[in-house]
């Protein structure tokens, strides 16, 4: 990818927050119309916005215009999931995600590492004819346990470690609601279910569903969000009805847990059996 440098503009400046420890940051904006195809699709998409984890392009947040008003969010996408990977190069084509941008902390002299640690984060927006980066950097002050910052990790809160989950207290912490059971278990059961229902009419071998999890694990809600209706995916709804699926909720803080939407991502492959995977 070609791009042309519109202009380099620093932004710095000081924070006493001690909420946030905000230091400082500033922004690139690049000249680069690579993904203009998945805009000419969706006319009423203003910009996306990703978020990295161990360099790599982790989640993305789409916003949408609507009556000329201020741009709202409207999706957000883990691309640790194999639906949602599914799901941007279905909406968006061509769009190309920006491998996290390197800067280091020596950039900034006057930032000193002494009991607490300096870290950038970065998030980069697309638009139809640029890529726009922004730094910025936070002290983080340490605890007998390591960092206090959280963080997102394949699609997780992570503390100092990477990770499903954190530990502490003997609580368990989810950003996504999870499955009880093992999905490989549920997929296996599924494929013999699949060798029962042949022949079947299939109209889309990638389907998303989407439900929502309760605070007390149950599953319900259950829909189709992406793929064409078909014998196929009405059986495969039967079947995750059928199975009563139990989730831990997804927990905030610890403290208390909140009905959540969460989706299902079913693929029959080339070789005639179904994955199955979970957000």
């Amino acid at each position: 990818m070609k791009a042309t440098l519109l202009f380099l503009m620093f932004t710095l400046f000081l924070a006493n927050s001690q909420a946030q420890n905000h230091v400082a940051g500033f922004t690139v904006s690049i000249a680069d119309a690579s993904s203009s195809r998945g805009f000419d699709l969706h006319p009423d998409l203003d910009h996306l916005t990703v978020e990295y984890s161990d360099g790599k392009p982790m989640v993305i947040y789409v916003y949408k215009q609507k009556n000329k008003s201020k741009p709202e969010h409207q999706e957000t996408f883990y691309m640790n999931f194999e639906g949602d990977r599914y799901a941007v190069n279905k909406l968006y084509p061509g769009l190309r995600l920006p491998q996290e941008p390197k800067l280091s902390v020596w950039h900034f002299p006057n930032l000193k590492q002494t009991d607490s640690s300096v870290y950038a984060e970065v998030k980069t927006t697309i638009r139809r004819d640029s890529l726009i980066h922004n730094f910025s950097y936070f002290i983080n002050v340490r605890n007998k346990d390591g960092y206090s910052r959280p963080g997102i990790n394949n699609g997780m809160i992570s503390v100092a470690k990477s990770g499903d989950t954190i530990l502490s207290s003997d609580t368990v912490y989810f950003l996504h609601p999870k499955l009880k059971k093992d999905p490989l278990v549920l997929q296996q059961k599924l494929n013999d279910e699949y060798k029962r229902w042949k022949p079947l009419k299939v109209a889309d071998s990638a389907l998303i569903f989407t439900g929502v999890v309760e605070k007390n694990g149950s599953f319900t809600e259950l829909k189709l969000h992406m793929g064409k209706p078909s014998p196929f995916s009405d059986r495969v709804i039967e079947f995750i009805n059928q199975r009563s699926l139990i989730w831990w909720p997804r927990s905030v803080n610890g403290i208390y847990t909140v009905r959540h939407r969460t989706k299902i991502f079913v693929k029959l492959n080339p070789d005639d059996r179904i994955s199955f995977s979970t957000l």
